[in-house]
């Protein structure tokens, strides 16, 4: 990877040409910097909560794939990586319809997609009443409360905010230290400093660096 990005800022700018060995090299060492900062540095507890959210985003790819087939989760999939979400509501739809006769796990993921849609449109009251519905199902959800934590701090509502992030941080399945450090720096954040319309989400800082 570090090969080719050198490679493609090399093609992109011909005068670089003459330093394409080095620029592969310097690459590698960065890269090197992101993955200690992740894996071992004071980024690791970002990484293990960007980590378990992704497991059940995969969950979620899972019951659309599952009940309605691979056209409807490509299209799911690609409409959370555009502005304005369209196809993805569509689906979500679909999969409600099929609700009433499912378990709780495939209702605890469809509150989850419901969630991430909301999230993408910027609509933070009915992103939490996903996650309520979610966390109905699954109250002590480490990601459901560290989630709902963050919408209720961003509509200013720093008693309900602190919350959740305790009950985040006192998950029954928590164990890591650097992802209890992490959460406790929000309460600390909040309690210090007040709430934030954009509180930290470690999803997005674990892939911007």
């Amino acid at each position: 990877m570090a090969l080719a990005t050198g490679s493609l800022i090399a093609l992109l700018f011909p005068p670089l040409l003459v330093f394409l060995p080095f620029l592969g090299i310097i690459f590698f060492l960065v890269y090197q910097i992101i993955i200690y900062r992740h894996f071992w540095g004071k980024r690791r507890g970002d990484f293990e909560y960007a980590s378990k959210e992704k497991l059940i985003k995969k969950g979620v790819d899972s019951i659309v794939r599952k009940n309605l087939g691979i056209g409807p989760l490509i299209l799911y999939k690609i409409d959370l990586l555009n502005s304005i979400v369209t196809s993805g509501w569509d689906v979500h739809k679909k999969l409600v319809k099929l609700s009433k006769n499912k378990d709780d796990i495939f209702n605890y993921y469809l509150n989850f997609m419901g969630a991430n849609l909301s999230q993408k449109d910027g609509d933070v009251k009915n992103e939490r009443l996903f996650l309520l519905n979610a966390a109905a199902l699954k109250p002590n959800d480490l990601i459901l409360c560290y989630r709902l934590g963050v919408t209720f701090e961003r509509d200013g509502q720093t008693e309900d905010s602190l919350n959740y992030y305790h009950k985040a941080l006192n998950a029954p399945l928590l164990e890591s230290k650097e992802l209890k450090k992490f959460i406790n720096s929000q309460i600390n954040r909040l309690t210090e400093k007040g709430p934030q319309k954009s509180p930290p989400m470690p999803g997005l800082r674990f892939m911007t660096w």
